[in-house]
Parts: C-alpha cells; structure tokens; sequence
C-alpha cells in the first residue's frame, strides 16, 4: 500500500490511476473487495433515489419517503464501512428489526398476502423496489465475502434493509389485493 499523495509534510508516492484512498493516507486497488462493497452501496443509493423520484412523480409520496429511506440508509452503511464502526441505523418507517423481519417472514400475517414473486401485473412500483431489494442482497454477498464474522451488525444492517424493501413490495401487493 502507499499514501495518498498531496498530504502536506507527508513523503508520498503519487497515485497511480488503478488506486485510490481506502482510509485516509491509505492507497489500494480500485477492486479492493472493500471498494467494490463501497461501489456496491453508492450504486444502491443512486438507484433508491432514481426509484424514489419516480415513484414521487407516479404521485405517491408515502411510498416514495419509504423508499428514500433505503437511499438514507445505504449512505449511513457507506460511512459505516468506512469508519469501521456502524453507529445507530435510523429506523425504517419507525419500525424495530425484529418487526421488520417477522413482517418480511410471515407476510400472511403482517399484510394479509402470501408470499409473491413480481411480475408485470404487480406493476411497476413493485418491480423498482424489487430491484433495490435485488441490490441490497448484492451488497451483502459483497460485505459476507468482506467481512466473514468480522462485522456482523453490518451484515445485519443490509439484512433487514432487504427485508425492508420486501415489506414494501408486500404493502403495494395487499393494496392491489384491496383494490380488486
């Protein structure tokens, strides 16, 4: 590893073009397994505030404050992997893990719908929510084959945050069911 170069008092190397800064002074390789978690979790960011403002312009504010919060939370994941430390996670909808998690594994109960998979008659809400929830599991293969049992609250983080979009697809599912 070298130093970032362009630090006062600091005898650096420049940076070459296939680096950049893992931890302050810090170089490594773009493919860093941890750089390509970070890439993993902006992209989830841009694409949860690209579903938001779509949804927004669909009309539906509620849904697209919810879903904004999946663009919050990857940014707060992304300081977190950054700083190697996860502080408190804002709370989703005001929901407790646990609620979210037993909402996400027993949608029967919680909204009143089996479990699905999208399709094109469960429109295109569903199927953007759906994509994010897709990421977000991408991005927690990525912390997994990071992290190991290195930082499981991290781990668990993203976890719940998959769990999170499924809940949201399932409350669109039952008020399609509502409105038949």
């Amino acid at each position: 590893m070298v130093k970032c170069s362009g630090r006062k008092g600091e005898n650096t190397l420049p940076k070459q073009e296939y680096e950049t800064c893992l931890y302050g002074a810090e170089m490594g390789p773009k493919d860093a397994p941890r750089i390509c978690l970070r890439g993993k979790l902006d992209a989830l960011h841009a694409k949860a505030v690209l579903c938001a403002t779509d949804i927004a312009e669909q009309g539906d504010m509620r849904l697209s404050v919810q879903v904004e919060q999946i663009a919050t939370m990857a940014l707060a994941l992304l300081e977190a992997e950054y700083k190697g430390e996860l502080a408190a996670l804002p709370l989703l909808d005001g929901k407790t893990e646990e609620q979210i998690h037993s909402a996400s594994h027993f949608p029967e109960k919680a909204y009143g719908i089996p479990h699905f998979f999208p399709s094109v008659r469960t429109g295109r809400k569903i199927a953007q929510i759906n994509v994010l929830r897709t990421e977000i599991r991408d991005c927690e293969r990525q912390a997994v084959s990071v992290y190991k049992d290195g930082f499981p609250a991290f781990i668990r983080a993203l976890n719940r945050l998959s769990s999170y979009a499924y809940c949201l697809m399932c409350e669109q599912k039952a008020k399609q069911e509502e409105e038949i």
